[in-house]
């Protein structure tokens, strides 16, 4: 920071130019440190033209700074100006967005830059970075980013205290120093102050949840399923979301998260025939958790900006922010534009399998509501596919019962040297033809695409189900981590008179995706975290796995206690500090709190004025004293130190004249070295 200096303005007398920061030179170094640090905050949803414009203009002012350089004529500031405004309007066009607004206001935060001379612009500029800090958690609520907003903060404080405290104090080491005093006095008062805020200060919802959607593109399933989409997300080993369990957590091998269900086949790929979620006329729900005897579990869902929820089997929802609708699916009220917690009950049972098809688990709860039945027969025209047809045609008049015929076409995966393959090859417009008799190589959108088809070929309802499979258990099992790469596709088939069943077609050609997870499965194939190069280290490397997974438990405790501290934890905490919960018990904490913040200040200012103003030597020394005037040997008026000790010496006993030898020699020595 020892270029954040003012030079005074008599040095651009001295020069004869006009300092490029006029009337008062300002800390340079610091304002560069603030723009670099707002553009680190929000470079996940800048353009590159924008960062690439930010550099520049950094770059130009630190090399005119060092220069000492004439300030930015006004022909070329309107220049700029327009420039970045024309090419701002051609490239969000009318595409208005939270992205768009935080990205104009960087832009007018940096053009503002260039024109700083005098306090006032330079306080408008550094509010106009602090509203970008609170801007910025639009986009991200992480532990880390909230630590570099804090670093930002304190660096904005360095700015605002180097301009109002006076020349002398921001010169040299010495002044440099006084200001980062006085800043960590200044943040360790403040901070303490906003823990208490943050914890006590009764939560007003709307206010403290806007219902801002951002358009930043996220990793994860889509409601469009097409061959080698789900195989993508192998390549990014971003979290999906964070569960745990009250109970016994469910084997590997029976984690299958349900979230959207894919009902409509154009013989290519597979999708919604409708929304199946209510329609949202929620206002935003936080989410309040209800208690429940039974086992139950808490998803905290990564931001997806979609409505749909992720959850196992035959559960209830246990948050106000869930809905449970058509088929078992679960939706949220509102969009998953941050953080989201819900909460459910499940049966520790689960994957009960059916005696005479070993390859299926019984489901409760899926059955259709208020959509047509037929739709899980649903299949293109009669020129799709046209092999597959004729093939299922032929294993219908082999295997005329149902459930046979499942078997076969089950079994026929494992016995046709299929092939399960990160980047299985490129199929064209009869995609299944292309898989089951040419490439059969693929991912699980492939085999469990294929086999949906094939089913209602053969009159037998099916759908295919897209979610996630499998988990990680973290810190000893206290919580568990789905990944995006644990994305997976599998069938949910109906069998007359027996109900709704699960199949997973992947089990019978790579059995180890199932019971091992993702991870283990895909770590020796080609493409595995292609897209994530730390994080395939990670999967090599002991230390950075553990360092990685360190970090995920304190970004899952930070999303956990703070991100998520919503009304009811609010409440639930207050209650379990103060005994209940009430405004009037809230309102007098904040009353004790400010009489306790009241005295420490006091103790503070009466220390500075009393306790610090002698040192530890003259304290010692006065306590001696003091000590033997009790005893009878007062010091008289006038008399010095070393005349004291000399007639202690001669009236009082040999231990206390020893004692006052080595306080007054230890205050003598400290005085002559000060």
């Amino acid at each position: 920071m020892q270029k954040d200096l003012r030079e005074g303005d008599d040095k651009a007398v001295i020069s004869g130019q006009s300092n490029v920061f006029a009337v008062r030179a300002q800390p340079v170094g610091a304002l560069l440190l603030v723009i670099i640090l707002q553009l680190i905050s929000h470079s996940d949803h800048l353009p590159i033209w924008l960062i690439v414009f930010t550099l520049f203009i950094c770059v130009y002012r630190f090399i005119a700074y060092k220069r000492n350089s004439p300030p930015v004529s006004t022909f070329v500031k309107t220049c700029l100006t327009l420039a970045s405004c024309a090419v701002f309007v051609a490239h969000y066009k009318t595409n208005f967005s939270v992205e768009m607004a935080g990205a104009f206001l960087f832009l007018t935060a940096v053009l503002k830059f260039l024109e700083i001379k005098a306090d006032k612009e330079l306080f408008t500029s550094i509010f106009t970075m602090l509203y970008l800090s609170c801007v910025s958690f639009l986009f991200s609520q992480g532990v880390f980013h909230t630590l570099l907003q804090l670093l930002l903060i304190a660096v904005c404080f360095y700015v605002l205290l180097s301009q109002n405290i006076g020349v002398e104090f921001s010169l040299g080491k010495r002044g440099i120093a006084t200001l980062g005093k006085m800043l960590f006095k200044l943040m360790a008062v403040s901070i303490p102050l906003v823990i208490v805020l943050f914890l006590f200060f009764p939560r007003i919802a709307p206010l403290w949840h806007m219902p801002f959607k951002t358009q930043q593109g996220k990793t994860g399933i889509s409601n469009v399923m097409s061959p080698g989409d789900i195989a993508s997300l192998t390549k990014s080993s971003e979290v999906a979301f964070r569960a745990d369990f009250s109970g016994v957590v469910p084997a590997k091998s029976n984690l299958y998260w349900r979230g959207l269900v894919l009902d409509e086949f154009d013989g290519r790929e597979w999708r919604q025939s409708i929304e199946y979620y209510p329609v949202s006329r929620y206002k935003i729900d936080p989410g309040q958790l209800y208690s429940h005897d039974g086992a139950t579990y808490r998803v905290m869902l990564e931001p997806h900006q979609n409505r749909w929820a992720f959850a196992l089997d035959d559960g209830q929802p246990l948050s106000s922010n869930l809905l449970k609708g058509e088929m078992g699916l679960f939706s949220l009220k509102n969009d998953a534009i941050q953080a989201t917690r819900y909460k459910l009950s499940y049966q520790e049972s689960l994957g009960i399998a059916v005696g005479s098809l070993p390859f299926l688990s019984e489901l409760k709860g899926v059955d259709r509501i208020r959509t047509p039945v037929v739709q899980d027969l649903q299949r293109p025209g009669a020129s799709s596919n046209p092999r597959t047809q004729q093939y299922i045609a032929q294993m219908k008049a082999r295997y005329p019962e149902p459930e046979a015929l499942f078997r076969a076409l089950m079994e026929n995966f494992a016995k046709q040297n299929f092939y399960y393959t990160l980047k299985p090859e490129t199929t064209g417009e009869h995609f299944v033809d292309e898989f089951m008799f040419d490439t059969k190589t693929g991912f699980c959108a492939h085999y469990a695409g294929s086999l949906a088809y094939m089913l209602r070929l053969a009159n037998i309802p099916a759908r295919v189900v897209i979610g996630y499979q499998g988990g990680e258990l973290r810190d000893n099992g206290k919580y568990m981590v789905v990944h995006q790469y644990d994305a997976h596709a599998w069938v949910e088939v109906y069998i007359v008179g027996k109900g709704w069943f699960r199949a997973d077609p992947t089990s019978m050609v790579a059995p180890e995706r199932i019971l091992d997870g993702g991870a283990d499965a895909f770590r020796e194939k080609e493409g595995f975290l292609e897209d994530s190069p730390l994080s395939s280290v990670g999967q090599q490397l002991a230390l950075v796995k553990w360092v990685g997974q360190y970090v995920d438990k304190m970004s899952y405790g930070w999303q956990k206690w703070v991100v998520n501290y919503n009304q009811g934890e609010h409440k639930k905490f207050v209650s379990s500090v103060l005994g209940e919960y009430s405004l009037l018990s809230v309102a007098s904490l904040f009353a004790y709190v400010l009489v306790a913040i009241f005295i420490l200040f006091t103790i503070y200012l009466w220390g500075q004025k009393y306790a610090f103003k002698y040192t530890w030597a003259e304290k010692k020394y006065m306590m001696c004293c003091y000590v033997l005037a009790r005893t009878g040997y007062s010091r008289t008026l006038g008399e010095t130190p070393r005349q004291y000790l000399l007639r202690i010496h001669s009236i009082a006993p040999q231990y206390l004249y020893r004692i006052l030898e080595r306080v007054t020699s230890d205050l003598e020595r400290k005085q002559y070295q000060s």
